[in-house]
């Protein structure tokens, strides 16, 4: 994999607080702060992408500033913050700089992968990913591909996924549901360190 795209981590941080202030008018802790939460990596991985998740932040605002640069939201759920489990915590974490989720774990069921030593994605985790690269690049991830948010689960314990879907006449993020025993072409998780 080509670093050479990849700014360092501390700029990567720097530009998620100039993101979080930007999009959703929040004033998050120093970089320091963000700094020591970052997860232990190897030098040499692909894991190049820093995630930052502030304290509080809910689905609905999420949703809210996906609306606000005009990506139109098509979603299974009523109420995402009500029936999705999410962590209260802000967080620091590192995924693959890839476009699309890691599609060697395809195939696999949520409840497979959610009982090995694999840290995935969760939905929230997710949509900050999207929302950050398209105001960024003006790309969307899932473009071709389906993320099934492993780290998440609904009262009903199925996984919610997220896709970009376009046609000639419209596009829009879909956030929709597999059961955990789904094993799909295309449906595969996202993998994180912590």
């Amino acid at each position: 994999m080509n670093t050479e795209k990849f700014p360092t981590k501390i700029d990567q941080i720097e530009c998620w607080i100039n993101f979080f202030r930007g999009i959703f008018r929040l004033d998050l802790p120093s970089i320091e702060n963000w700094i020591q939460k970052l997860p232990y990596y190897n030098v040499d991985s692909d894991f190049l992408r820093v995630i930052l998740v502030p304290r509080g932040l809910t689905f609905y605002s999420i949703l809210k500033a996906y609306q606000e640069v005009g990506i139109r939201i098509i979603c299974d759920y009523d109420d995402l913050d009500k029936q999705i489990n999410s962590s209260p915590k802000e967080r620091v974490l590192l995924t693959r700089g890839w476009q699309d989720p890691d599609m060697s774990l395809s195939y696999n069921t949520a409840d497979y992968l959610m009982n090995t030593e694999i840290s995935m994605m969760d939905l929230k985790e997710r949509l900050l990913l999207g929302l950050k690269i398209f105001t960024e690049i003006r790309i969307h991830i899932d473009s071709i591909t389906v993320t099934m948010c492993a780290g998440s689960q609904d009262e009903n314990r199925n996984v919610p996924c997220v896709s970009f879907l376009a046609d000639a006449d419209d596009e829009f993020v879909w956030i929709g549901r597999v059961s955990r025993n789904d094993k799909k072409p295309g449906l595969a998780p996202r993998i994180v360190k912590r």
